[in-house]
């Protein structure tokens, strides 16, 4: 068993380096970034089943981009609690039903665990969050046309993107019910 050393820490990510005995014998050393708190996204429903959007300002972009509501498990351990703050920060509905949907594994080199949601029968409830301003516009539109705008890159996230393609495909076989 080979040892995990941290080598820095940081507010979101810790990085670690592995040193690992290779099939012909040699050593090589791997690093890993380990997320801190995990992740929640919501896919939001509203009574006439489309999906709830948030066009929010994103750094590394220098403008704004195409998400669902989504974020960091930092206040709470509980990604069911999570996903319903988030909600509520991020649109200002809360959802009367909440269930998982998926829960996406980061990567091998990225380690983080995102929880995917399905929320309907949703209701106005605002809370005050730490990125209220920097969200300019939410909007709803039709699962097929958050598909598309997948696949066209006007939602970037590719965590966000694959799970669109994947609730898409699972609403159709019939496998999920919005």
């Amino acid at each position: 068993m080979s040892k995990l050393t941290k080598k820095y820490s940081g507010i979101i990510w810790d990085i670690y380096q592995e040193p690992v005995k290779m099939p012909d014998g040699s050593t090589r050393t791997f690093e890993y970034a380990r997320r801190k708190y995990h992740s929640v996204s919501v896919f939001a429903f509203n009574e006439k089943k489309q999906l709830l959007l948030i066009h929010e300002w994103r750094r590394h972009a220098n403008g704004y981009q195409w998400f669902i509501p989504a974020g960091r498990m930092d206040k709470e351990t509980n990604p069911r609690r999570a996903a319903n703050r988030e909600l509520q920060e991020e649109s200002g509905y809360k959802a009367k039903n909440l269930k998982i949907y998926d829960i996406q594994e980061g990567g091998n080199s990225l380690q983080w665990k995102i929880y995917f949601y399905i929320a309907t029968s949703l209701s106005p409830s605002r809370l005050k969050g730490d990125i209220d301003e920097d969200i300019i516009e939410t909007k709803f539109v039709s699962l097929r046309k958050a598909l598309q705008m997948a696949k066209n890159k006007e939602i970037c996230n590719s965590h966000i993107c694959s799970a669109i393609v994947w609730l898409a495909e699972d609403v159709r076989k019939g496998k999920v019910k919005i």
